[in-house]
């Protein structure tokens, strides 16, 4: 038997998205073997008269997207162009992911350092004399309140451990000079110095 073949036309501006929709639709409703047909043959990509979109050509050699297959048009289209999307973005975020880890932790040892500078301005007052004890005991009282308030992460409980040893070896330098005890001889050595 002698025929033409049926075609599915659209116009020249159809949106690419709507192309596989319209041929997933198409391929439901004809699949099925009529008279004259075999099961599947149309819509055929075949013995046409007119060019064949871009996006039906990629339709008939590949057949639906698997997400399209598996989700509703409109969330199949999102995560397609999504996934168009993605891989520029990658190349950008890969090189910001590891900014990320070092900033973070320059912030954390910022914050950790800030009292370091009023420590050493009241080491330098100390030295000179410039200031009263119980002054300096109170800044350095300020100094570790303000470092129990201040959230550090275990990464760098280090070096906050540090600064409160700092503050601690400047208060001792700050307090009373210790009163060496008197020097007692040991009997034994007392005796060997006697004969």
């Amino acid at each position: 038997m002698i025929g033409t073949t049926a075609q599915l036309v659209a116009r020249r501006d159809l949106h690419p998205a709507l192309v596989d929709r319209l041929l997933m639709v198409a391929n439901t409703i004809h699949d099925q073997a009529g008279l004259f047909e075999t099961a599947g043959q149309f819509p055929s990509p075949y013995m046409l008269s007119l060019p064949l979109n871009d996006e039906a050509a990629r339709f008939h050699r590949r057949g639906p997207s698997f997400l399209q297959r598996i989700l509703p048009f409109w969330a199949a289209t999102m995560l397609d162009r999504w996934l168009v999307m993605a891989l520029p973005l990658l190349t950008l975020l890969i090189p910001l992911l590891r900014i990320v880890p070092p900033l973070y932790s320059w912030r954390i040892k910022a914050r950790i350092s800030r009292p370091y500078k009023a420590l050493r301005a009241i080491e330098k007052r100390a030295a000179h004399q410039d200031i009263h004890k119980d002054k300096a005991l109170a800044e350095l009282d300020a100094i570790e309140k303000g470092l129990g308030t201040l959230s550090v992460p275990p990464t760098h409980a280090g070096e906050l451990y540090a600064l409160k040893f700092h503050i601690q070896m400047l208060r001792d330098s700050l307090g009373e000079p210790k009163k060496e005890k008197p020097h007692t001889q040991d009997p034994e050595a007392a005796d060997a110095t006697k004969s």
